[in-house]
Protein backbone atom coordinates (compact mmCIF):
# COMPACT_ATOMS: atom_id res chain seq x y z
CA UNK A 1 0.00 0.00 0.00
CA UNK A 2 1.25 3.30 -0.77
CA UNK A 3 0.42 6.36 1.72
CA UNK A 4 1.22 10.23 0.63
CA UNK A 5 2.70 10.33 -2.66
CA UNK A 6 6.14 9.50 -2.92
CA UNK A 7 7.51 9.41 -6.25
CA UNK A 8 7.56 11.51 -9.72
CA UNK A 9 5.89 11.65 -13.05
CA UNK A 10 8.35 11.57 -16.10
CA UNK A 11 7.50 12.36 -19.45
CA UNK A 12 10.13 10.57 -22.26
CA UNK A 13 12.39 10.14 -19.31
CA UNK A 14 12.64 13.76 -18.26
CA UNK A 15 10.93 14.21 -14.86
CA UNK A 16 8.09 17.08 -14.91
CA UNK A 17 8.15 20.11 -12.32
CA UNK A 18 5.38 21.49 -10.90
CA UNK A 19 2.69 18.52 -11.17
CA UNK A 20 -0.10 19.56 -8.80
CA UNK A 21 -2.34 15.79 -9.38
CA UNK A 22 -3.08 13.14 -11.35
CA UNK A 23 -5.49 10.28 -12.20
CA UNK A 24 -5.20 6.95 -13.88
CA UNK A 25 -7.76 5.03 -15.67
CA UNK A 26 -7.25 1.71 -17.26
CA UNK A 27 -10.32 -0.46 -18.65
CA UNK A 28 -9.92 -3.57 -20.30
CA UNK A 29 -13.27 -3.89 -21.71
CA UNK A 30 -14.06 -7.16 -21.49
CA UNK A 31 -17.37 -8.35 -22.66
CA UNK A 32 -19.46 -11.11 -20.85
CA UNK A 33 -20.50 -14.32 -23.23
CA UNK A 34 -24.29 -14.79 -21.70
CA UNK A 35 -25.19 -17.88 -22.42
CA UNK A 36 -27.68 -20.20 -20.26
CA UNK A 37 -25.51 -23.22 -18.00
CA UNK A 38 -26.59 -25.29 -15.51
CA UNK A 39 -23.76 -24.28 -13.04
CA UNK A 40 -24.53 -20.18 -12.88
CA UNK A 41 -21.28 -19.33 -14.27
CA UNK A 42 -20.42 -17.43 -17.21
CA UNK A 43 -19.37 -19.04 -20.69
CA UNK A 44 -16.84 -17.18 -21.30
CA UNK A 45 -15.48 -13.20 -22.06
CA UNK A 46 -14.56 -11.36 -25.50
CA UNK A 47 -11.95 -9.03 -25.51
CA UNK A 48 -12.75 -5.80 -26.65
CA UNK A 49 -10.45 -2.50 -27.07
CA UNK A 50 -8.72 -1.55 -23.68
CA UNK A 51 -8.80 2.12 -23.17
CA UNK A 52 -6.11 4.19 -20.77
CA UNK A 53 -6.36 7.48 -20.30
CA UNK A 54 -5.95 10.08 -17.41
CA UNK A 55 -5.56 13.85 -16.43
CA UNK A 56 -2.21 15.57 -15.32
CA UNK A 57 -2.66 18.96 -13.55
CA UNK A 58 0.78 20.98 -13.79
CA UNK A 59 1.35 24.43 -12.75
CA UNK A 60 3.03 26.62 -16.04
CA UNK A 61 7.06 26.68 -15.34
CA UNK A 62 7.51 25.99 -18.82
CA UNK A 63 5.22 25.43 -22.36
CA UNK A 64 6.59 21.90 -22.61
CA UNK A 65 2.99 20.05 -22.45
CA UNK A 66 1.74 22.79 -24.25
CA UNK A 67 3.53 22.62 -27.02
CA UNK A 68 3.47 18.83 -27.45
CA UNK A 69 -0.60 19.35 -27.17
CA UNK A 70 -0.28 21.61 -29.89
CA UNK A 71 1.74 19.90 -32.58
CA UNK A 72 -0.19 16.93 -31.53
CA UNK A 73 2.50 14.32 -31.36
CA UNK A 74 2.97 11.31 -28.68
CA UNK A 75 5.33 10.82 -25.86
CA UNK A 76 5.69 8.54 -22.69
CA UNK A 77 4.39 9.57 -19.68
CA UNK A 78 6.03 7.21 -16.48
CA UNK A 79 3.91 7.72 -12.99
CA UNK A 80 6.34 6.06 -10.45
CA UNK A 81 5.70 5.69 -6.77
CA UNK A 82 8.08 4.87 -4.58
CA UNK A 83 8.23 4.20 -0.64
CA UNK A 84 12.19 2.96 -0.90
CA UNK A 85 14.49 1.67 -3.24
CA UNK A 86 13.05 -1.43 -2.78
CA UNK A 87 9.03 -0.80 -2.89
CA UNK A 88 7.93 0.56 -6.07
CA UNK A 89 5.57 0.87 -8.54
CA UNK A 90 6.00 2.39 -11.91
CA UNK A 91 3.16 2.73 -14.88
CA UNK A 92 4.58 3.48 -18.22
CA UNK A 93 1.87 4.73 -20.93
CA UNK A 94 4.10 4.46 -23.90
CA UNK A 95 1.88 6.60 -26.60
CA UNK A 96 0.22 9.33 -24.71
CA UNK A 97 -1.71 12.26 -26.63
CA UNK A 98 -2.65 15.80 -25.19
CA UNK A 99 -5.40 17.68 -25.94
CA UNK A 100 -5.19 21.11 -25.94
CA UNK A 101 -5.87 22.53 -22.54
CA UNK A 102 -8.16 25.07 -21.38
CA UNK A 103 -6.15 27.59 -19.31
CA UNK A 104 -7.44 29.72 -16.87
CA UNK A 105 -5.74 32.80 -14.99
CA UNK A 106 -7.11 32.48 -11.38
CA UNK A 107 -5.63 35.44 -9.52
CA UNK A 108 -2.03 35.44 -8.18
CA UNK A 109 -1.95 31.51 -7.42
CA UNK A 110 -0.38 30.96 -11.08
CA UNK A 111 -1.11 29.37 -13.76
CA UNK A 112 -2.50 25.97 -14.17
CA UNK A 113 -3.29 23.62 -16.92
CA UNK A 114 -5.22 20.24 -17.19
CA UNK A 115 -4.48 17.76 -19.62
CA UNK A 116 -7.03 15.23 -20.15
CA UNK A 117 -4.78 12.84 -21.91
CA UNK A 118 -5.45 9.65 -24.25
CA UNK A 119 -2.89 6.71 -24.14
CA UNK A 120 -2.43 4.37 -27.67
CA UNK A 121 -1.10 1.70 -29.06
CA UNK A 122 3.08 2.03 -29.44
CA UNK A 123 4.13 -0.21 -32.23
CA UNK A 124 7.56 0.24 -30.99
CA UNK A 125 7.04 -1.07 -27.47
CA UNK A 126 4.43 -3.37 -28.72
CA UNK A 127 1.91 -2.62 -26.12
CA UNK A 128 -0.03 0.77 -24.87
CA UNK A 129 1.47 0.71 -20.85
CA UNK A 130 3.80 -1.24 -19.04
CA UNK A 131 3.38 -1.73 -15.13
CA UNK A 132 6.39 -2.55 -12.78
CA UNK A 133 6.20 -3.94 -9.12
CA UNK A 134 9.80 -3.92 -6.76
CA UNK A 135 8.78 -5.61 -4.00
CA UNK A 136 10.08 -8.30 -1.24
CA UNK A 137 7.37 -11.04 -2.61
CA UNK A 138 9.81 -13.76 -4.36
CA UNK A 139 7.04 -15.08 -6.16
CA UNK A 140 3.36 -14.94 -7.18
CA UNK A 141 0.85 -18.01 -7.32
CA UNK A 142 -2.72 -18.46 -7.91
Amino acid sequence: RFGPFTGSVKRAGTTLGNVVSGQITYANNLDRIETIRNDGKIEGADPSMATLSGTIVVRFADQTLLAQAIAGTATELQFIYAISANLSFTFIAHAVYLPRPKIEVNGPGGVQATFAWQAAFDSTAGQMCTAVLVNDQPLYTL
